[in-house]
């Protein structure tokens, strides 16, 4: 009987240290993006802390308004800029499982009045940022007028064999799926990851500044000033054009962990180094570009990782693969410093 007691009381015991523990962790975190916050003139900022595919942390701090002040919520919108390309990424995969897209064939195939010069850019060389197609601003519709101009561009190097951060070709990306789809690129995100997903705030918003979105800002001359975006969604496309909440953003992250809506062949195919033609990985000393995410290898474990910037918003999504720890932050202003951010946070998760 007294056995029976001691197991009893070191169990309590062992669970009163773990949530105390739990506690404290959950309160260094705090600390940790309170003082970022501090630092970087951060007005409002969403967290999501996962591990093994599971929320330790969904939060919001801050403001997603300064004036009038509103709260920053788990259900507060944010541009996220370039994330938008791990999702294009995503639902590129999903045609590649169907048999309808091939990551090695030519880009042509798929849009036939694309310039004739891109004979040899592959899907897997636009994914990965080692295309050379020339870079495009501006508006992409009509179709025909774009690929005229770009056409009359020469290649900014031989596909393959160098890499150069391109959004253009991510909207080249969206053209594919819409061409082999068979649906708008905001239809097909929204009908095949969105809504099974239940990712209800996700998309690619009608109005500039939809119901729900922090107001985005810059800091300058020792005040802060506002400096939301001026493009319609629709015109980034899977490039930067998606916003979300951090809830959205967890939903996201968890199903990935858990394997939803693709095969595992497919996630490994995902965050597989991409290698150019002379062998060297595709980016640069420490990092290579895989499909859409940069990977990395720490202590021999996987990270998949992607940031965005755009006027008014930055964010960054960080995936500890092996060790299922992800940390997705989501903030309402420029020139932030996420990366260092991302990694306290981490440690502390696994200290």
């Amino acid at each position: 009987m007294a056995c029976k007691q001691l197991v009893i009381a070191t169990s309590l015991i062992f669970l009163i240290t773990t949530r105390c523990f739990a506690q404290q962790s959950l309160e260094q975190i705090d600390n940790i993006v309170n003082t970022a916050m501090q630092q970087d003139h951060i007005p409002g900022l969403a967290l999501a802390v996962m591990v093994d595919g599971k929320p330790l942390v969904i939060k919001g701090y801050g403001n997603a308004a300064i004036q009038p002040p509103e709260k920053m919520t788990v259900n507060t919108l944010f541009a996220i800029g370039s994330v938008s390309k791990v999702i294009t990424s995503f639902a590129i995969m999903m045609l590649v499982e169907q048999g309808k897209v091939g990551l090695d064939e030519s880009v042509l195939k798929y849009i036939p009045k694309a310039p004739k010069q891109w004979q040899a850019v592959t899907i897997r060389q636009l994914l990965s940022h080692s295309s050379g197609i020339p870079q495009h601003q501006g508006s992409h519709l009509p179709w025909l007028k774009t690929w005229r101009t770009v056409g009359a561009k020469p290649m900014e190097f031989q596909p393959g064999t160098n890499t150069k951060y391109n959004n253009f070709g991510y909207i080249v990306l969206g053209r594919v799926i819409e061409n082999v789809g068979g649906l708008t690129t905001k239809d097909y995100f929204q009908q095949k990851i969105f809504n099974p997903l239940s990712m209800e705030q996700t998309g690619f918003p009608n109005q500039l500044f939809p119901v729900g979105l922090a107001t985005g800002y810059r800091f300058e001359n020792n005040q802060m000033q506002i400096n939301s975006n001026r493009r319609p969604w629709l015109q980034m496309w899977g490039s930067g054009g998606i916003v979300s909440t951090i809830n959205d953003m967890a939903k996201w992250d968890a199903a990935m962990t858990e394997g939803q809506l693709l095969s595992s062949e497919s996630y490994r195919q995902l965050w597989t180094p991409v290698f150019l033609k002379n062998g060297n990985p595709a980016g640069h000393k420490n990092w290579a570009w895989s499909l859409g995410w940069q990977v990395s290898y720490q202590n021999n474990k996987l990270i998949a990782e992607k940031d965005g910037a755009i006027r008014g918003y930055s964010s960054r999504m960080t995936r500890h693969i092996d060790e299922k720890i992800s940390v997705i932050i989501l903030t309402n202003t420029n020139k932030t410093h996420l990366k260092k951010l991302s990694n306290q946070i981490y440690r502390q998760v696994k200290q």
